[in-house]
């Protein structure tokens, strides 16, 4: 099947590539066999990977895919990025300005290297917490923070922001821009429009199958439906238990003072 001419963009989000020994331990983490056939059919597809700022400008004159790493994890380096550089793909990677440097996350030298080799570099926050419920002084502070911690290491300026668990509102983006970022990453469950700089993502999970990879990059409505479904059906439970006991969730959450 030969690639057509995409409408809107998707943007895919991973959470780690784990080694073949490491393979069903995380229901975020695509093993490298995969991500390396993943890579492979964008080849096939004629997919180019863009950047996030080449969507947002509407830079895009190719049918072509966006690629974001959250979390700043190690195996962004170890496994992702040689599998990025022998396809000569470029990816998104959002870090964590607190964990750099800490087990199982990137160092500030691997994190120079990539970037220095054409990947892009954003913020995850400064620390992995739930950025939708502190005050919007607070998140921008936050946000500050961790952008010019990037900024300091890289220098260059750092344009986008996605924000943990996807949990984002108008206050997050609001701060967002107040920060300094141009653009917000989200995890919104659709195709991401030209000229947005507040995208959508789509989850590439360990189960994610061959044939519904495919169905995401070309936007097929019945494979979005499903996913929009089944969050929908998590939101309200979701959302209670944000407010009354984010630990059940796993969610950490930013001190109002700090």
């Amino acid at each position: 099947m030969a690639a057509r001419k995409l409408s809107r963009t998707p943007v895919l989000m991973y959470h780690g590539i784990l080694a073949e020994n490491q393979q069903g331990r995380d229901k975020y983490g695509v093993c490298l066999r995969t991500f390396r056939q993943q890579l492979a059919t964008l080849k096939t597809r004629g997919l180019l990977t863009a950047t996030l700022s080449d969507l947002r400008d509407a830079k895009l004159l190719m049918p072509s895919v966006v690629l974001t790493f959250d979390d700043g994890l190690s195996s962004d380096y170890t496994n992702a990025f040689p599998a990025l550089a022998e396809f000569r793909m470029t990816a998104h990677f959002f870090v964590n300005t607190a964990n750099v440097g800490k087990a199982g996350f990137l160092t500030w030298a691997q994190i120079r290297e990539m970037d220095q080799a054409g990947m892009q570099i954003g913020s995850h926050g400064h620390q992995h917490v739930d950025h939708s419920q502190p005050s919007e002084q607070r998140l921008v502070k936050e946000l500050s923070l961790s952008r010019r911690m990037l900024e300091d290491e890289l220098g260059h300026p750092i344009e986008w922001f996605a924000p943990p668990y996807g949990f984002v509102n108008g206050k997050t983006i609001r701060a967002a821009r107040c920060a300094g970022f141009s653009g917000v990453a989200n995890s919104r469950i659709a195709m991401a429009e030209l000229g947005a700089s507040v995208v959508p993502r789509v989850a590439v999970e360990c189960g994610t199958s061959a044939g519904e990879f495919e169905a995401i990059l070309f936007g097929r409505a019945s494979v979005y439906f499903k996913r929009n479904l089944r969050a929908l059906g998590l939101y309200l439970p979701r959302q209670l238990l944000l407010r009354l006991k984010p630990n059940a969730l796993g969610v950490s959450v930013l001190e109002e003072h700090a």
